[in-house]
């Protein structure tokens, strides 16, 4: 009995630590945004078009693959969540995902669910915004044609000047 009590009062102890680990993580991520995450970037990894991607220096409790986008006025720190599981799961993950950010201490952001629109992929999300400071949650197919699998993603991202983005 008192192994049983003794396992379930360090699991108890571990959540907090984790999920204030998490917190620390993302808000120093977010004080950074403006500054291009600067602080978080390591090594190039490669050009897409005109946009430089370039891996992260943090890995945030809970994701993977995470990495920085750098556009012409917007930088985007990217992470998956989950990859290659079903709609239901996927949409489960954005939800705890979502309340995870809603029970943040020191404030909270404006939320919206995202819109589903014909040139983005996505297929359900979360969007937090807060001035030039977005963040996402969001449910995308691995294949528009035969969706069957899905990967959630997360993104912070931060908009030099006003820009008119859905």
């Amino acid at each position: 009995m008192r192994v049983v009590l003794f396992l379930i009062l360090v699991s108890f102890s571990i959540k907090p630590s984790a999920q204030s680990n998490f917190t620390k993580q993302l808000e120093n991520v977010i004080a950074d945004s403006a500054n291009g995450f600067l602080a978080f970037k390591g090594v190039f990894k490669a050009l897409q078009v005109n946009d430089s991607v370039y891996h992260s220096l943090i890995t945030i409790n809970g994701t993977k693959g995470n990495d920085i986008l750098l556009i012409k006025g917007i930088s985007m720190y990217r992470a998956i969540i989950i990859d290659s599981v079903k709609e239901k799961q996927g949409k489960k993950m954005v939800e705890e995902w979502k309340q995870k950010l809603n029970t943040m201490p020191g404030g909270k952001f404006p939320s919206g669910e995202i819109e589903i629109v014909s040139w983005n992929p996505a297929k359900y999300g979360w969007k937090f915004k807060q001035g030039n400071l977005w963040i996402d949650i969001t449910l995308y197919p691995y294949n528009l044609s035969s969706p069957s699998l899905y990967w959630v993603a997360f993104g912070i991202t931060y908009i030099y000047h006003e820009m008119r983005l859905q």
